[in-house]
């Protein structure tokens, strides 16, 4: 469990920099979109390199003064600081989610989500989201779910072609370009 949270939010990362590529071109550029992908790319590479200690557990070095001094777990990273206000920060996260999850129901559903919107998550994303914000108190379960939610943001994103345009190229007439007769 505590691998596949980084290694799925990279995952999400690199989806999210396709997605933010696919948004500054196509058919309708949205450089909002873009812009916003771009950022949730950049975050997702900072939450996974938190949650590897920023290699310390790969690579295996001592943890330095600087971080053995204040960080609860003797870890090189800066999320442990703050352990004594994770039980409230896990909780404002859920609701945030949840928040987001509603917004993206009930807002009208555009054919394109476009700007700001693209920061809430799809609609079909309704149940895992429902499921993160239930088990928001089970820490790494959260992370993990959290991850499996951004994994599948990023990836509707980039499959519907971002911005109107296909995600690939579809033969004319039925399948296998055969006309439907």
């Amino acid at each position: 469990l505590e691998w596949t949270t980084p290694i799925l939010v990279l995952v999400a990362g690199v989806l999210f920099v396709r997605s933010a590529c696919q948004r500054r071109g196509g058919i309708r550029p949205d450089p909002a979109g873009a812009v916003t992908h771009a950022g949730l790319a950049a975050g997702a590479f900072l939450l996974a390199m938190e949650e590897l200690n920023w290699g310390q557990v790969i690579f295996g070095w001592p943890t330095s003064e600087i971080f053995f001094s204040g960080n609860l777990q003797d870890a090189t990273n800066l999320h442990n600081f703050f352990n004594p206000a994770f039980p409230v920060l896990y909780e404002l996260a859920g609701w945030a989610l949840g928040g987001a999850m509603y917004l993206s129901i009930r807002r009208p559903i555009p054919t394109v989500r476009r700007g700001a919107a693209v920061l809430l998550p799809p609609p079909a994303l309704a149940g895992l989201v429902l499921l993160a914000f239930l088990f928001r108190f089970s820490h790494e379960l959260f992370e993990q779910l959290l991850a499996w939610v951004l994994v599948f943001h990023a990836g509707i994103d980039v499959g519907a072609g971002a911005c109107g345009a296909p995600a690939r190229p579809r033969p004319p007439g039925g399948l296998g370009g055969r006309p439907v007769v």
